[in-house]
């Protein structure tokens, strides 16, 4: 079984260095020549990158031929460590066609079109450090949907960047994944080295594998590793230093943040103050129906950024509505969401929403049959992600955005909505009556604390006819009874409302909407056994850099690293369940979200009323 599980192991090895030599080969070519460089397009290199006027113009003169505004252009010489990571996050047709997608870099030297110089405030030619370069490359690349690129100049050199740490720079090119990808490393290291002494055959096989990596990956390509032999020679031994360095760093730069020390009092003084003034009082009846049967249905944490405090669920027994209780006040919800979409939590909330655009193309095509929007604003937008790919289905159309997060002003600067509205619907939906012919809400309405007052503002910000589309987790998910306390969608406290589709209903034509269409299959996301499984993990190892998460020491990473390895079956086989069910829960509307098109009908009062 040992010698089964490494000869996997080894093959697994060789076909990943194949695709990742595929897609050296995917980058764009460079070619010298002698046409004068572009005027449009400016440059940022980093601090160390050798380069000539020569290489500037040629990379100019490959942007504008394949049309690209932003172009991540590769050294020559790039060494072994660093390609290999660089192949790791570019995976060229999703790099092209997802608008989504986050840039990928190798912090060199970066191209950038006269427009998106203009809109993001960088002209001209720029020297700066490393994580300075790595900053613009991931902000420019959001000016950038579908127009960015890798290229390869035989012009460009990246000896003079020896000075920084082979470490810190894998660190930055894996960006957000940069702990995760190191601990998956150390934990392939591990695994090959003790391998060879339980099944010392297939186990150096794989470790032969892995040692022919750099080679496979750049023998043969316009990629000319100046450290080649070496890093093939000693691959294993660089793998596990710069992980374990790297993983120390990570960790010690969250912790040491100036941003988390700042906040670390401010978190103690709102703990030592108690958690009890955060709720309203307990209701005794049914916010919905008025009825008293009320029952306790599930009693949680908040298992994402594991800040102190219990939540109550409690469901409906006449009409079966479930919502927090007692539910967060005002200061409450402003502590909760202190950190989780932007701030401290902007890096985790990129690497979750923003990781794949597959969920807002379906979304979109889904919606396509229902609208043909020309002013469409998305409620609770966050950072423009749906916006964003929907523009690419109707291209001549309006997209605002509203939200409470700073992330939407954000989306505003790079277009990836038209305007950016930072607020409370009811109060911004006063200034904008009948203006759209379409508004979304899209995993939000369970946020609110007042839903119909929400949908009041949809009607009145809606013109005559007017579309509403809602997605909302869907409480009849039978899966979610056996996952208890570990079903995402429970998501504790940020989501205080609960709506089954006929409570979903009432509510809707309470508010002056007609529904016109059901969808439960379609809206049903596959990520329910996977994350129950890291939930679980992080309840036993929870992160320990935030501000209100005491202070631990390098034991306590080993422990984290430990169960994280240790639970790496779980996850996989939460991933697996999520794929089995997921051809069910699509042929039978077994899903954990539902999606709602409904008409604006009749009139409602109005929204602050």
């Amino acid at each position: 079984m040992l010698d089964l599980l490494y000869s996997i192991v080894a093959a697994a090895l060789v076909v990943s260095a194949l695709l990742w030599r595929r897609r050296v080969n995917s980058c764009l070519p460079v070619h010298h020549g002698t046409q004068a460089v572009v005027p449009e397009y400016h440059v940022v290199l980093t601090e160390g990158a050798v380069v000539d006027e020569s290489a500037i113009r040629d990379a100019s003169r490959c942007a504008h031929a394949y049309d690209r505004d932003l172009l991540e252009v590769l050294p020559c010489d790039l060494s072994a460590e660093e390609l290999l990571a660089v192949m790791q996050m570019y995976s060229p047709a999703r790099y092209r066609k997802n608008r989504i997608a986050a840039a990928v870099s190798a912090g060199y030297m970066l191209l950038i079109a006269g427009n998106i110089g203009a809109r993001s405030g960088l002209q001209g030619h720029q020297r700066v450090s490393a994580p300075a370069f790595f900053a613009q490359a991931r902000r420019l690349k959001k000016y950038a949907p579908c127009r960015a690129d890798l290229a390869i100049s035989k012009q460009l050199f990246s000896a003079g960047n020896a000075a920084v740490p082979l470490p810190e720079r894998l660190a930055l090119i894996y960006g957000n994944l940069s702990a995760v990808l190191f601990s998956v490393q150390l934990a392939v290291i591990v695994l090959l080295y003790s391998g060879l002494l339980v099944a010392p055959l297939s186990a150096l096989a794989a470790l032969l594998a892995l040692h022919a990596q750099p080679a496979i990956v750049a023998l043969g390509t316009s990629i000319k590793p100046r450290d080649l032999a070496s890093a093939t020679l000693l691959r294993s031994l660089i793998m596990l230093s710069a992980s374990l360095s790297g993983i120390r760093t990570a960790l010690a730069r969250r912790s040491a943040a100036p941003a988390v020390t700042a906040a670390r009092a401010e978190y103690s003084a709102a703990f030592a103050a108690g958690t009890e003034r955060f709720y309203s009082p307990r209701k005794t009846s049914c916010p919905l129906c008025g009825a008293h049967e009320l029952r306790e249905l599930i009693r949680t944490y908040e298992p994402v950024m594991h800040k102190p405090g219990s939540f109550m669920l409690e469901q409906c027994s006449a009409c079966g509505y479930i919502f927090q209780n007692p539910q967060l006040n005002a200061e409450g919800l402003a502590f909760y969401y202190r950190d989780l979409y932007d701030g401290l939590g902007a890096s985790l909330t990129e690497l979750i929403l923003g990781s794949d655009d597959a969920v807002y193309r379906n979304r979109a095509r889904l919606f396509s049959r229902y609208c043909t929007p020309a002013r469409w604003l998305d409620v609770g937008g966050g950072n423009g992600y749906f916006c964003c790919v929907a523009r690419g289905l109707w291209p001549g159309a309006t997209f605002d955005g509203l939200d409470l997060s700073q992330g939407i002003r954000e989306a505003e600067e790079s277009g990836w909505v038209d305007h950016g509205y930072q607020g409370q619907f009811p109060d911004t939906a006063r200034s904008l009556a009948g203006v759209y012919d379409v508004v979304s809400m899209i995993q939000y309405l369970e946020h609110t604390v007042a839903p119909e007052k929400e949908l009041s503002a949809a009607h009145a910000t809606l013109c005559d006819g007017g579309t509403l589309i809602l997605e909302v987790p869907n409480p009849d998910f039978w899966p979610r009874r056996f996952l208890g306390r570990y079903w995402f969608q429970w998501l504790q406290p940020q989501h205080l409302h609960f709506f089954s589709i006929p409570n979903m209903e009432k509510l809707l034509r309470r508010c002056g909407f007609e529904p016109v269409a059901w969808h439960t299959g379609e809206a049903h996301v596959p990520i329910d056994f996977i994350t129950a499984a890291l939930f679980i993990l992080r309840g036993l190892a929870p992160p320990a850099h935030y501000p209100w998460r005491p202070q631990q020491s390098w034991l306590y990473g080993v422990w984290r690293f430990t169960v994280f390895t240790l639970g790496s079956p779980l996850i996989m086989a939460g991933f697996l369940i999520d794929m089995l069910l997921l051809p069910w829960a699509r042929l039978f509307g077994m899903s954990n979200n539902y999606a709602v098109i409904a008409r604006r009908a009749a009139p409602v009062p109005n929204p602050n009323g």
